[in-house]
């Protein structure tokens, strides 16, 4: 395509997606949906919801299709919070702390409606000392663990009448020795029901999203607009303080990348150049389309350090391949044949990436995401 042409095209749809952005702040922050239209909801892919932030004004001809799906939405939200209640209750009788995190604890408290936030699974923190007896106490209570695989935050999924559960340890993205800190400042309890404090909040939703390629940005604008339309102001100088002591990705370019959202009061004082908060914004709202998830891991920056190598021998264990290929017992002649199958295709990529970046065809990374990393992680306070 001609880069005029394509600069033209990306500069219309950024400027309907900045009207869309507005209209979708004015409903969270003042209750007030009237500029939403049902074209900014799929200019934000937020059409699955549409039933429920435009009830009354949807276009006539998706209008009952629109109500079916978010009735089903509304069905699957009311299983998923009875769920969690009766874990609570279990955890509670059996004097173990515990956390619900990212929708599990967002849908039921800070959203107008929880169907509005959907689950795919449900996710709630434990002490690492606690996590053993939290584990057979659920298997005890049904819940079933088909797939043994290890994880740096989570016991492997439990599974009962078709939802999952994830059993953390960590907060996603943080080190395990920060997890004192959060038990000790992090966890506050409303209503009789504990969740992050807001800081921490805002970090673990950040941190979140950085480990999945920053997909799904509009979910993480909402996440952080209905927790602060909930709040009074944000601690930036908490937030930094421990962004810097354990090595945590940084929120502020985040609000400075979004002006049209996020409303004055909530800005951090830091300001960034112009050109970075375009990029990142450019970066969340239109992600690069890799081709495969091999192919995202030969660019990456870090390739061939220590965690890359860990990371990748990970992915070759047999655990991996019964989970991808949903086998999670017995039938050895299958793994064998998928274990062949699926990491002999990832051996062939590497050669033939391996013989890319000899011949200089393949990139380390793409400099600007490094440009924006540069604002994301602060001098660490501790190495820890």
């Amino acid at each position: 395509m001609n880069q005029t042409v394509k600069k033209d095209l990306d500069h219309t749809q950024g400027t309907v997606v900045s009207d869309a952005l507005s209209a979708l702040s004015r409903w969270i922050f003042q209750q007030d949906p009237g500029n939403l239209t049902h074209r900014f909801l799929n200019e934000l892919h937020l059409s699955a919801l549409a039933a429920g932030i435009l009830p009354d004004r949807l276009p006539e001809e998706i209008a009952v299709k629109a109500k079916m799906f978010f009735l089903k939405l509304q069905a699957n939200d009311l299983v998923q919070e009875q769920t969690l209640l009766e874990i609570a209750r279990l955890f509670t009788a059996n004097q173990i702390p515990f956390c619900p995190i990212k929708g599990a604890d967002l849908a039921p408290r800070v959203y107008p409606k929880s169907a509005l936030r959907p689950r795919g699974d449900l996710d709630v923190l434990v002490p690492q000392e606690k996590q053993k007896y939290a584990s057979q106490l659920l298997q005890k209570n049904g819940w079933k663990q088909p797939y043994r695989y290890k994880n740096p935050y989570h016991e492997a999924d439990f599974f009962r009448n078709g939802i999952c559960l994830e059993l953390h340890h960590k907060l996603p993205g943080f080190p395990q020795k920060a997890m004192p800190e959060v038990w000790r400042n992090a966890v506050e309890t409303t209503n009789e029901f504990p969740h992050l404090a807001l800081e921490w909040n805002l970090l673990m939703l950040f941190q979140h999203s950085a480990m999945h390629q920053w997909h799904k940005a509009v979910t993480l604008l909402m996440d952080y607009g209905f927790l602060l339309q909930k709040a009074d102001k944000i601690d930036w100088e908490k937030l930094r303080a421990v962004s810097g002591r354990w090595h945590l990705q940084y929120p502020a370019l985040f609000f400075r990348a979004f002006p049209d959202f996020f409303p004055a009061k909530w800005m951090p004082e830091e300001t960034f150049p112009q050109e970075i908060c375009t990029d990142f914004r450019h970066m969340l709202l239109f992600p690069a389309k890799w081709q495969s998830n091999s192919e995202n891991a030969m660019t990456d920056a870090c390739r061939f350090s220590r965690q890359w190598w860990l990371d990748r021998f990970h992915g070759l264990r047999p655990s991996v391949i019964r989970y991808v290929t949903k086998n999670p017992r017995g039938h050895c002649g299958k793994l064998c044949l998928d274990y062949l199958k699926i990491n002999g295709a990832k051996i062939l990529f590497f050669i033939q990436g391996w013989r890319k970046i000899c011949r200089k065809e393949l990139p380390v990374s793409n400099p600007v995401q490094k440009k924006i990393q540069n604002f994301l992680i602060l001098p660490s306070e501790n190495k820890k």
